[in-house]
């Protein structure tokens, strides 16, 4: 019912364009990281560090307290990432009416690493800017890249936006 109201799924449970962009994400809410990826204006006008910084955002489900970045993420990717939240009330207010429970994660605590990262940053300059273990960094460096990737092969978004995701 929730992909029928939201249009990812036809009357007849036949996968629309919306659906069969779904259906190539794996992430941990492949409903809510395509809501954000077809949401107009959220990510569209990101750099490729700040793009790969804010869907880092949304991968992250660390809930250690006490961690520590150095670097500052970038305005234009902490204004995406506010735009995120907003929708992601949306979304669970969506899933939650439709009684599904599947987290929605926004965490951005590595998110400066990964965009430091993502711009040439050296390994032994970012894990001095850190109490985050290095373990966990390239965990999260990992798990970022895989879902760029996938991304960088939506045809049914629009070229810009895969083309920073490959870039990323």
């Amino acid at each position: 019912n929730l992909l029928r109201e939201s249009e990812y799924l036809d009357e007849g449970d036949k996968p629309t364009r919306r659906g069969e962009l779904t259906a190539q994400l794996r992430t941990e809410n492949e409903y809510a990281m395509a809501e954000v990826l077809l949401s107009q204006g959220v990510l569209d006008d990101l750099t490729a560090p700040q793009f790969a910084g804010a869907i880092s955002a949304l991968l992250n489900d660390s809930n250690r307290e006490n961690l520590f970045v150095k670097f500052r993420l970038s305005t234009e990717a902490i204004q995406a990432l506010q735009k995120v939240d907003l929708l992601y009330k949306r979304v669970d207010k969506l899933q939650h009416k439709h009684r599904v429970d599947v987290p929605l994660t926004l965490n951005p605590v590595a998110s400066a690493l990964v965009e430091a990262w993502a711009q040439g940053c050296t390994w032994e300059r970012l894990i001095a800017a850190t109490n985050i273990g290095e373990g966990d960094i390239v965990r999260q460096l990992r798990r970022t890249a895989d879902v760029l990737r996938q991304i960088s092969r939506l045809s049914e978004l629009p070229h810009a936006l895969t083309h920073t995701a490959k870039e990323a």
